[in-house]
């Protein structure tokens, strides 16, 4: 009889375990102590981020808006795309909890159905396009998004809600921050390169800011969005304050430790997001910043008469300060330099200047634009399929490729056709139904975040009048606020 060797429980996984373990601790303690200090917080990081894929969520947007920058370092690639890895890492955690919980239920936001219709005319588009390596990338951006929007929505079944917005209000008052810092010229010590910190110049001792992006604009977008929602979440914490003073306990049971907490840090965010996209100087940013301030000012009373006499009052206040020159000059030619966009119908006959160029290049793309949907007005030339088709459209003078077409109506146009524009506007359409209807069920912080949130889809559409904001991972912050759309939404449902 041959002898059985005895295996205590579990030593076989164990074993391989403590091993890592220690070579990590060898290695650990060999290494420097800043890579140490690196590598531990990182560690801890991921584990945390598989355990909750929320926070993954929002590692996934802070850090993933850090590609294009990181690339101008050259530090490239997938490696260092870490907007898709912590979105793995996300998607991983998820579906490790569902089968360890053995749920196998999933959320289909109605959301999805609108995205979904998108999705489809976009892989439409695709037959026949002229460059695939650039069409599915784009088609699994707005994959993400969905897979996003189911994670949140799961999620927060089993995680409170209030913990993905304080994460949104952080990277708000960060990016702000390091976009205020590089406006007064201090962001040298940081690691910024100087030949890039220079080129965004806009005065004397000041800079455009850009924050941990390669450009301005995008910035500006990225904060855009942000702050109008730490702005809502803000008021609505302060309606709920001045509410519950009237209750047994007074202002000491108000101002509770976590409600304070997230009222100081949501109220922060909105003033240092909302003063670093000033220091962006994006013209589209000011603009959708513009008509946010209006529109969550409209929404903000039940009674809309009231407000909406208020806003044209401030309308009327601003065009007359501008009329006498009320304004400073900088913000004042910043907004002039935008109204261009639609004095100009031509731009082939027009001469180029430095103080002209980025108007001209703007509408020289608009053209080429343009000119795609006259050649395939149904189909489109293909989703993200403007840059390889360029060559055909441009104007003489304007051989290079911006990527996009620096207006999101015409891009959508171009590259997904008619069928493609109606499907986007059908679901933008659903997403402001959507929150306008929350609007009138809900109260206090959900309120206020709805609130924002349309404030948030107000500034998308305008800045993208100049612009293409899906770039650079901001989809994922997208996908983040339409998962808290989709969240509250599903609430309201439930107990309707």
């Amino acid at each position: 009889m041959t002898a059985r060797r005895f295996v205590p429980a579990g030593w076989t996984l164990t074993a391989p375990l403590l091993a890592l373990g220690l070579i990590a601790g060898l290695a650990a303690a060999a290494a420097p102590l800043r890579w140490s200090v690196l590598a531990l917080g990182g560690a801890l990081g991921l584990a945390l981020a598989l355990w909750r894929p929320l926070f993954a969520v929002v590692c996934a947007v802070g850090l993933g808006v850090t590609k294009a920058f990181l690339a101008r370092l050259g530090y490239g690639g997938f490696l260092f795309d870490f907007g898709q890895i912590f979105l793995a890492v996300a998607l991983v955690g998820w579906i490790a909890r569902k089968l360890l919980a053995r749920d196998v239920t999933l959320p289909v936001p109605a959301l999805l159905v609108p995205l979904g219709v998108y999705v489809f005319a976009g892989a439409v588009s695709l037959i026949g396009a002229p460059s695939y390596e650039d069409g599915l990338p784009e088609l699994i951006k707005w994959l993400q998004i969905a897979a996003i929007l189911v994670i949140v929505v799961d999620e927060t079944r089993v995680v409170d809600w209030r913990w993905l917005l304080a994460g949104l209000c952080g990277l708000a008052l960060l990016q702000g921050a390091l976009g205020l810092l590089q406006y007064v010229g201090r962001a040298g010590s940081l690691g910024f390169p100087p030949d890039l910190l220079e080129s965004f110049r806009s005065g004397p001792g000041t800079f455009r800011a850009f924050g941990t992006f390669e450009q301005p604009n995008p910035f500006g977008g990225f904060v855009g969005l942000l702050w109008p929602v730490a702005a809502g979440a803000a008021l609505g914490l302060l309606g709920e304050v001045w509410t519950r003073r009237l209750a047994p306990g007074g202002w000491r049971t108000a101002l509770r430790a976590p409600a304070t907490g997230l009222l100081v840090l949501a109220s922060g965010a909105a003033g240092i997001g909302l003063a670093g996209l000033y220091a962006s100087s994006s013209r589209g940013g000011w603009v959708g910043a513009a008509g946010a301030a209006g529109v969550m000012a409209v929404f903000l009373p039940r009674r809309w008469g009231w407000s909406l006499s208020a806003v044209a009052g401030g309308l009327a206040v601003a065009g007359l300060a501008l009329s006498l020159n009320l304004v400073p000059a900088n913000i004042s030619a910043r907004l002039a330099s935008a109204v261009d966009f639609i004095g100009v119908e031509d731009v082939r006959g027009v001469s180029i200047s430095n103080e002209n160029f980025a108007v001209v290049e703007r509408l020289a793309h608009w053209q080429a634009a343009l000119g795609m949907i006259e050649a395939h007005p149904w189909f489109g030339v293909g989703l993200g399929n403007y840059a390889a088709a360029y060559e055909t459209y441009r104007l003489l003078n304007w051989p290079n490729a911006l990527g996009h077409a620096h207006n999101i109506y015409l891009n959508v146009w171009a590259e997904t056709g008619l069928f493609g524009l109606v499907t986007y506007f059908a679901l933008w359409g659903s997403v402001v139904w959507i929150t306008i209807g929350g609007l009138r069920r809900s109260r206090g912080l959900e309120r206020g975040v709805l609130i924002g949130l349309l404030g948030a889809w107000t500034h998308l559409s305008l800045h993208q009048l100049f612009d293409n904001l899906y770039v650079n991972n901001i989809h994922l912050l997208l996908a983040a606020l339409l998962g808290l759309l989709a969240y509250h939404h599903g609430k309201q449902r439930s107990t309707d």
